[in-house]
């Protein structure tokens, strides 16, 4: 029996909703399209390769940040031109001729090596005195204000080598009861020692205090120099003698440190 077309769309599940299914596609609709070809083949054709990055102009904002950093530059090279101007200038100006000149290079402070700035500068301004003279007179000064100390040493010490041999007996017998455990010899011997120094007005801690007192001073004078040298102190370099005329300079031939070695020797042999 042959059944016809329409019966067989009937029983078919499209009928049920009423209509039927769209016919399927052939195979040459759905077939995927070929590939583009890449930028080579592209330039290789003749025809350019796409992009898509377009340059776009900086905007207000980057263009502000790009002068505001030339500036800041720019201003900063000419910031350390102008120091060191200032400085050549500072040095120009201020040649330690007047009153006030090594406090406007920066040098005098409310330091002890201050005070010996200021001194310095007085006795080279208001004396008339060339550095090297104003250096010899302050190193004097320094030796009279100090004089009673030293003086006071040096007696303390012919004390102490007077009675030295009486001392050092002393001290055998106060070292010889401290091995025994004897107290009372110890206490004994330590108080005649005590006695011994007292009757004759002497203690070696007192033979201590010109050293302590001469030291700071000393030092006090060498960092002074030293700094005005380094700077230097225009007027330093002309204020010398003899063959040192530049005080900014080491001597040449040795012969100044030398002599303070030799002087420095003898006051400790002395003072021993």
């Amino acid at each position: 029996m042959t059944i016809s077309h329409h019966v067989v769309r009937n029983f078919s599940w499209w009928g049920i909703w009423g209509t039927s299914p769209s016919p399927p596609t052939s195979s040459a609709d759905t077939a995927p399209s070929p590939p583009l070809p890449p930028p080579e083949i592209s330039a290789a054709t003749g025809s350019p390769p796409s992009s898509s990055f377009t340059p776009q102009a900086p905007t207000a904002a980057q263009e502000a940040a790009l002068t505001g950093s030339n500036d800041v530059a720019g201003s900063a090279v000419t910031d350390v031109i102008s120091l060191s101007d200032s400085v050549q200038i500072s040095s120009t100006l201020y040649t330690g001729d007047h009153i006030g000149d090594l406090v406007n290079l920066g040098l005098v402070h409310w330091t002890p090596v201050g005070a010996v700035e200021v001194l310095l500068e007085q006795l080279h301004v208001n004396l008339g005195l060339p550095w090297w003279t104003a250096i010899v007179l302050l190193s004097l000064l320094g030796r009279v204000i100090i004089a009673p100390l030293l003086i006071r040493s040096q007696v303390n010490n012919v004390r102490l080598a007077k009675i030295r041999p009486e001392l050092e007996k002393l001290m055998q017998k106060l070292q010889e009861a401290k091995a025994r455990g004897d107290k009372i010899s110890v206490n004994k011997n330590a108080l005649a020692s005590r006695q011994l120094f007292k009757e004759n007005d002497c203690s070696p801690t007192r033979s201590l205090t010109a050293p302590l007192v001469q030291l700071p001073i000393a030092l006090s004078c060498f960092i002074a120099i030293r700094k005005m040298s380094e700077l230097p102190v225009e007027s330093l370099k002309t204020g010398g003698a003899l063959w040192f005329t530049d005080l900014t300079v080491a001597d040449p031939y040795y012969i100044l440190p030398l002599v303070s070695a030799a002087s420095i020797y003898g006051m400790m042999d002395v003072s021993t």
